[in-house]
């Protein structure tokens, strides 16, 4: 890919249309001739492509160390609690997805739906704290539980385009956003996030903003990619998502945070990845809300594929 600036919507959530029928929700139906079947069709070809679908970072439960979170390693005096590692635990999870089709053709038929895959999360945020007196040690009945309550999203473009010589029409997804997840009353947001290494240098402004196969970013195995974070405030605490693992970025005390990924010889394929911003107060205060930002998106390592759908 040569170098490119993109600004893509934006803070990974997608879910199986399948599972939305369990949830006693149903997408919303076209106008016109085989409203049903357009319908079932759009939703058929998302529970298809699962990485489109489904993101395997933000939810998982894999906890994150804090050590030297804060700006360059200091320590931090205005910390009412010390952390040493935080995670997510989800109990209850609302889905939902909204089809808007357009563009009917002369039988009415839609040849164009733009789909609305929302994810309402529930749960706790987990923060094991240090003991008093020995900010190095572990103490499991030192554990701030705080609720969370996230709502994620994410969007996609899907077309009906003629497949064979016989005129049979398909539903396929041309475009697609990242993925937003923003915690209820948020006051930390995510404004930018520069990416840089291999053959990409991309700045994203707005994760919900769609983007073709085409525009999507790749990287090969043994590339160093430097991903630097802005936000609104100077003292997030910021984490990527690459696969199970979790990354602290380097706080430098402006806004700005980095951190450097380095692509292993062993990844490949379509991957989701992510950075998520936590304010100070939710680490770094017992009686502060959980307040978190999170950008999900996804890349491909090594070759990407032919084609111009997902």
């Amino acid at each position: 890919m040569t170098k490119q600036k993109l600004i893509v919507g934006g803070a990974l959530l997608l879910i199986a249309v399948s599972a939305l029928t369990s949830c006693g929700k149903s997408p919303s139906a076209p106008a016109g001739a085989n409203a049903s079947a357009d319908q079932t069709l759009a939703a058929s070809v998302m529970t298809a492509n699962p990485n489109l679908v489904a993101d395997d970072v933000f939810g998982a439960t894999a906890s994150t160390a804090t050590f030297g979170a804060r700006v360059n390693g200091a320590s931090d005096p205005a910390a009412a609690i010390m952390p040493r590692f935080f995670w997510r635990n989800i109990t209850n999870s609302t889905r939902n997805i909204t089809f808007a089709f357009s563009d009917s053709d002369s039988t009415g038929r839609p040849r164009q739906a733009d789909a609305v895959v929302t994810r309402h999360l529930m749960g706790t945020f987990n923060i094991l704290k240090a003991m008093p007196g020995d900010s190095m040690a572990f103490d499991s009945t030192h554990i701030v539980h705080k609720n969370l309550d996230d709502m994620w999203v994410r969007h996609l473009h899907l077309v009906r385009e003629v497949s064979d010589d016989s005129g049979h029409t398909e539903w396929r997804v041309v475009k697609v956003s990242g993925a937003l997840v923003t915690s209820a009353g948020a006051t930390t947001q995510i404004q930018s996030l520069h990416i840089q290494g291999g053959s990409v240098d991309t700045t994203i402004t707005d994760p919900l903003q769609y983007w073709t196969l085409a525009r999507t970013f790749d990287f090969a195995a043994g590339d160093s990619i430097t991903l630097t974070v802005t936000t609104n405030h100077t003292d997030d605490v910021v984490v990527g998502y690459w696969h199970d693992s979790r990354e602290r970025f380097r706080n430098n005390g402006d806004g700005t945070y980095t951190r450097v990924l380095h692509i292993h010889d062993g990844d490949g394929g379509y991957r989701w990845c992510g950075v998520n911003a936590l304010s100070h107060g939710t680490l770094f205060d017992d009686a502060l809300p959980y307040d978190s930002n999170a950008w999900l998106m996804h890349c491909f390592i090594g070759q990407r594929p032919s084609g111009d759908h997902f």
